[in-house]
């Protein structure tokens, strides 16, 4: 694992899109099904179909593995904060019962500006995000002080830090990944 891997995760979600797709082609094809497979279609549509008959292949396809590459790392600096660096616990899915405790534990908070949380739009609240991920993200920042407040009386983890201080720490798992954790219990707060 190399950081000059994350220009890669754009198509590798597409490829995981894709093979989730055919690998539920057996199923019988429901109106999401269809919806799916045609928002994959037509992204190489718009993307890569039109221009090519505007433009030379090569310009074509150089622009979308750049478009893509790029997409990559912005997928990674917007995701990869709330779950990479070392206070995210790595978990090795075991888990345990207190759902709470695997949600903080396994996450943490990064503060943005203006920018970022349009950018973000409300990944930078990852704890809240998973504890209530039907909520809108635009009540995140009024319901973060409550959630924390819930977490100090729950003794769970509620750990927050800058966006740049969080891109660089998920950075640095590349350099040292961090151990692979059994015991959940061992996060709570006061353990």
């Amino acid at each position: 694992r190399s950081p000059f891997t994350i220009p890669l995760i754009g198509f590798n979600m597409q490829f995981q899109g894709w093979r989730w797709l055919i690998s539920h082609s057996k199923v019988a094809w429901h109106k999401k099904y269809q919806i799916d497979f045609l928002g994959l279609s037509l992204h190489y549509l718009v993307w890569v179909a039109i221009p090519l008959a505007f433009f030379p292949a090569a310009h074509v396809f150089e622009f979308y593995l750049l478009r893509i590459g790029l997409m990559g790392c912005a997928l990674f600096a917007v995701l990869a904060p709330g779950h990479f660096p070392e206070e995210a616990a790595c978990l090795n899915g075991s888990g345990g019962q207190d759902f709470v405790l695997l949600q903080t534990a396994a996450t943490l908070n990064f503060r943005t500006g203006f920018f970022g949380r349009l950018v973000c739009s409300g990944l930078e609240y990852q704890i809240e995000h998973h504890l209530f991920p039907n909520v809108s993200h635009v009540y995140y920042p009024k319901m973060a002080p409550l959630v924390q407040k819930f977490c100090a009386e729950q003794g769970v983890p509620y750990r927050s830090c800058s966006w740049p201080a969080a891109i660089w720490k998920s950075l640095c798992v590349f350099h040292e990944p961090p151990p692979i954790e059994v015991d959940i219990e061992a996060r709570r707060c006061g353990s």
